[in-house]
């Protein structure tokens, strides 16, 4: 199915019809001109504007812009030449999805949209997969934690000593609702807020490092 198609089921169900916006068109992923070796999974595009490209990559002054980039500093590679970014739900809600309190939109919209996801990482099959946020893992996981904190290894205590920490982990291909290996990420707002994200922003070198050596042992 294309976008379009989804869109349309979207607006054919009877339930999830009264949560979708039409009113923006929905935004271009964001594909590097060279090699894609890292592939973005954002969530869903509302942020109560129309949104050209996903995560806001096409504006330079953008807090997301600065976030993906940082990520991609730390993978050693660039936003505009190594980053194919794409949203799960490519539609945008009336609200943003944690103010929708009647129902989990994202839980309801994503089997729609994971067969367009898979074609997409399809495509990319040697790039290396993280997701932003952790709503997200609350579809993406079939089988295993859906807390963020758990695949970086997190265990209390382990501000007083640094030392202190569980395995890290990502998602298995075996455990993942699109049959490819995913490490998740903070989205920005938590990895930039005090005191939550200070666990993520102290362990982002070393969750890095595991993704990459993970990711080239295959």
């Amino acid at each position: 199915m294309t976008t379009d198609d989804v869109l349309q089921s979207l607006l054919g169900d009877a339930t999830i019809r009264s949560f979708i916006d039409t009113q923006w068109d929905v935004p271009s992923p964001h594909t590097g001109s060279g090699e894609i070796k890292l592939f973005i999974i954002g969530q869903d595009p509302t942020v109560g504007r129309q949104v050209n490209t996903v995560l806001t990559l096409d504006e330079p002054k953008s807090n997301l812009r600065r976030y993906v980039e940082m990520l991609a500093n730390q993978f050693g590679i660039s936003v505009d030449e190594n980053v194919y970014a794409t949203n799960l739900c490519k539609n945008f809600f009336v609200n943003k999805p944690t103010a929708i309190i009647s129902y989990n939109v994202i839980e309801l919209t994503a089997p729609y949209w994971i067969p367009v996801l898979r074609r997409e990482l399809a495509d990319y099959p040697d790039a290396l997969v993280i997701s932003l946020g952790e709503p997200l893992l609350k579809v993406l996981v079939t089988s295993g934690s859906t807390q963020l904190k758990d695949y970086w290894g997190y265990k209390r205590g382990w501000n007083k000593n640094p030392a202190l920490h569980q395995p890290m982990s990502a998602i298995e291909a075996s455990y993942s609702a699109v049959n490819s290996r995913i490490f998740p990420f903070p989205h920005q707002p938590t990895f930039e807020r005090n005191p939550r994200g200070e666990f993520y922003r102290q362990n982002i070198r070393n969750y890095v490092d595991y993704c990459l050596k993970t990711h080239l042992g295959k």
